[in-house]
């Protein structure tokens, strides 16, 4: 008795840990969520200058309900808060149940030019953030998503800069193109080389015929030698020329492979089921995504053409810059721009722009970049641009490497990058070390030069390691860049917009209402049907909504309708356990048992029958997950660990209920169904009067 109790009360333990567990993952859904709302504190104006922003617009605009805040978050009030290295002018927070970014994204689309973007966010809730640090991350994330059937989202149109693509590959391959040029043989070239042939003749004169035999010889080698080199090059120079030609077929083939690029980046922000098509007649990429919690930042993420690439330093062009003093003045103005967290790229632009050119820098002695890194001798500095450097075109890019990892550099405080070449790029960066040894090669991520280590021998092997200042998530992004790969061409962002769910607003009231009437009368039907323990299957189906949602908040997962669909489903498996169970145990007292002997007999008899019919239905939910279709594999993964919460609910959670009221209450009779009571008792007395009888 005293084990079977220890028994009871260990398993009490661990169905509280898992529902306390489940409710407080679940819990950043339902309580109150903060909103930091951000504004600028200057705008640019058409002519090129700022404008300050007056605290007075921004009080307008928030206690405005016709067109401002008011109008998104009636009956919410937005108290000022510094924070952001904003002043309490400029900043305030709201609280408010359920916010979603779809609400926060439309807010930010109203007034683009007065609300900052990029730092009006959700606040994290405590929980989110607690967890966060846990994992080593800022927060994480616990806000179940809709899709967009369900919510919306926002709309982004990039169209494809292929001048910029032009510009970029010419800089790339003239060097190269016009090297390969100048090997082909010239007319002037070929009688030069058939009178070094001749001269080349031994001084001894052989007879005639051995004469014409070794002139055919030398001739006919010569001639294969020139051949086979003559047509390496020329096939070599057609294939640049190809890649420095825009046909229809190739820039349409461009934003097919920027579309690949893009999906790959969404699903490593863990935006589930984005829509991205490819708009051939305008040459440009249609994004939908689901609120998004951050924008800005998967807008900048998107259109991101950063890449890592090799190349080595000019040294004397990089003197002739650093030497002038406009230059270094520019300098600490750009690194003060760096530091401020509103400044325009465009701001920094310009100024290497005029750097460049005030340099005198020819297109053929490189371009000028910026080196990154802390300062010397003080660890804690920021990772900053401190000097420049003049590059030569790009030798080698994130194209040619197979795989990167980050890593911790010995010895130092800071974190490194190990890349494994392709076989082609590793014969490639050999022959590139071998032909600039004594130079320094610049590693340049971006338009960041974050490393130049001067070549002292060739490298060989296709592994390398990119070290510098790198903190933990720079060398992540690196890493990121390298096995995404880059854009192949830049993307200019032509509008962003909100848009509607796709089902329609009325389409998803009417679902909603069914899921609701349809749940109620599953309920009303347990209680109906089963009474007493109909009871212990609504708790145990809530008990099982509940672990699945908390499950799903882990996932960060996305819920449409086909998602809703395997909630619905995983409902109806639910209550079909319990039908087992109950009618199990229903059998067992219609035999004369007592409870507590039919409720254990009807749980260990209907465990192989309900494990049968789930486990088949879960190999099917991972044959639906496999090719990893956007709205399918939603279903797949609400199906899957629905079926794992229903069977632990129904097979584990209700037992234990069923145990307690034995234990609490010396049951008797159980109340399960109509009419099993007399039957019980007659079934009993006359079991009693047999016994009697012999």
């Amino acid at each position: 008795m005293v084990l079977e109790q220890k028994q009871l009360w260990i398993r009490t333990f661990f169905a509280i840990v898992v529902i306390l567990g489940a409710a407080i993952l679940f819990a950043p859904n339902i309580l109150p969520q903060k909103l930091a709302l951000c504004f600028r504190k200057e705008i640019r104006v058409s002519s090129g200058g700022k404008l300050q922003v007056p605290k007075e617009r921004v009080e307008d605009f928030i206690n405005d309900r016709e067109n401002g805040l008011l109008q998104f978050f009636p009956g919410s009030k937005c108290i000022p808060e510094e924070g952001d290295n904003l002043p309490s002018t400029h900043r305030c927070v709201l609280k408010s149940r359920f916010l979603t970014a779809a609400d926060v994204n439309e807010l930010v689309q109203s007034s683009p030019e007065l609300i900052n973007s990029r730092l009006t966010r959700i606040l994290p809730h405590p929980i989110e953030s607690f967890l966060g640090r846990k994992t080593g991350k800022e927060q994480r994330n616990l806000k179940i998503k809709l899709g967009l059937d369900l919510q919306g989202g926002m709309r982004a149109v990039f169209r494809a800069d292929f001048k910029a693509y032009l510009e970029r590959m010419q800089e790339k391959f003239s060097p190269r193109l016009a090297k390969l040029k100048s090997q082909l043989p010239s007319e002037k070239t070929d009688k030069k080389s058939v009178k070094e042939t001749s001269s080349s003749t031994p001084s001894t004169t052989p007879k005639p015929k051995e004469l014409q035999q070794i002139l055919e010889n030398q001739k006919s080698a010569s001639n294969n030698t020139q051949n086979i080199d003559l047509a390496r090059i020329t096939e070599e120079i057609r294939s640049i020329e190809r890649q420095l030609t825009l046909n229809e077929g190739r820039k349409q083939n461009l934003l097919q492979t920027a579309k690949v690029i893009i999906d790959k980046r969404l699903a490593d922000q863990n935006l589930s089921e984005p829509e991205v098509r490819v708009q051939e007649e305008s040459y440009s990429i249609s994004v939908d995504m689901p609120g998004a919690s951050n924008p800005d930042e998967v807008l900048s993420r998107i259109k991101e053409t950063v890449t890592v690439d090799y190349r080595i330093v000019e040294e004397e062009a990089t003197s002739r810059v650093s030497l002038n003093l406009d230059n270094q003045s520019d300098l600490k103005k750009i690194r003060a721009l760096y530091r401020d967290p509103y400044t325009e790229p465009e701001e920094i632009k310009e100024i290497m722009a005029n750097i460049q050119n005030r340099s005198g820098l020819k297109r053929s002695e490189g371009k000028v970049f910026l080196h990154w890194r802390r300062a010397r001798g003080n660890i804690n500095s920021a990772f900053l641009p401190r000097e420049f450097r003049v590059l030569g075109p790009p030798l080698l890019d994130g194209s040619e490497m197979e795989s990167a990892w980050a890593g911790r550099d010995p010895g130092r405080p800071w974190f490194q990058i190990y890349f494994q070449l392709t076989g082609a790029g590793s014969d490639k960066f050999g022959d590139l070390t071998k032909e600039n040894v004594g130079k320094r090669m610049a590693i340049v991520w971006g338009d960041r030069v974050v490393s130049d280590p001067q070549l002292r021998e060739p490298i060989y092997g296709g592994r390398g390691v990119i070290s510098g200042d790198f903190s933990e998530q720079e060398s992540q992004a690196i890493t990121r860049v390298i096995q995404e790969g880059a854009l192949p061409m830049p993307l200019e962002l032509v509008s962003v917009s909100s848009v509607g769910p796709s089902l329609g607003r009325s389409s998803i009231a009417i679902g909603m209402s069914s899921i609701l009437v349809g749940y109620t009368v599953v309920v009303l039907f347990m209680l109906f049907y089963y009474r007493l323990s109909g009871i212990v299957a609504v708790v145990a189906l809530l008990l099982n909504l509940l672990i699945l949602m908390a499950i799903m908040s882990l996932l960060e997962f996305t819920f449409t309708l086909p998602g809703i669909a395997g909630m619905i489903l995983t409902v109806g498996m639910a209550v079909d356990a319990s039908v087992i169970i109950f009618e199990k145990i229903k059998e067992e007292l219609h035999a004369g048992k007592s409870p507590a002997i039919a409720i254990s007999s009807g749980f260990d008899s209907s465990l192989w029958t309900i494990l049968d019919a789930n486990i088949t239905t879960l190999i099917a939910a991972i044959i639906l997950w496999l090719p990893r279709d956007g709205p399918i594999m939603g279903f797949a993964i609400v199906l899957f660990f629905g079926l794992l919460t229903s069977m632990f609910t129904a097979l584990y959670c209700s037992r234990l209920m069923f145990s307690w009221m034995i234990y609490l209450l010396p049951l008797k009779t159980l109340s399960i169904g109509y009419g099993l009571k007399g039957k019980s008792e007659n079934r009993a007395l006359q079991q009693q009067a047999e016994r009697e009888e012999a």
